[in-house]
């Protein structure tokens, strides 16, 4: 049982919506709800049943990778990639912006940062010809 507001609470079992740790039996509240174990890793999700995994590739959950950044499947023990490898925080493909995380007028560089259309350019963008500044072409 856990006090709120000084009244006794039952813990919530995995899977219940919480707030916080002490919420659940579990100690852990990630994602929302009640998990078996803590989430950490940013490419790691609490499911609907409290249980944590791995998100799905080629996206962020939470946009815990960043901008320009997504899950992607790295290499394990032998140096192959397979559907059992580790999920990473790898670098968005050029020309791609999942989620709109670059804004309108802007996608990935293939390297984790942002740049401009061709034309849209503004203070602080880099465009795609590598140029900075207003309107850079």
């Amino acid at each position: 049982r856990v006090s709120w507001k000084g009244k006794c609470q039952v813990k919530r079992g995995l899977g219940t919506v919480c707030m916080f740790d002490s919420e659940c039996g579990s100690g852990h509240c990630w994602d929302g709800v009640c998990c078996n174990t803590a989430c950490e890793g940013p490419c790691q999700v609490c499911d609907r049943l409290g249980v944590c995994g791995w998100a799905v590739p080629h996206t962020s959950p939470g946009k815990k990778c960043g901008k320009c950044f997504w899950c992607e499947y790295m290499n394990n023990a032998d140096g192959l990639v397979t559907a059992a490898s580790p999920l990473e925080c790898a670098p968005v493909p050029e020309g791609h912006d999942p989620g709109g995380s670059c804004g309108q007028h802007a996608t990935c560089n293939g390297e984790g940062s942002c740049v401009a259309d061709h034309g849209w350019g503004g203070e602080g963008d880099t465009c795609a010809s590598g140029k900075s500044g207003p309107n850079c072409d």
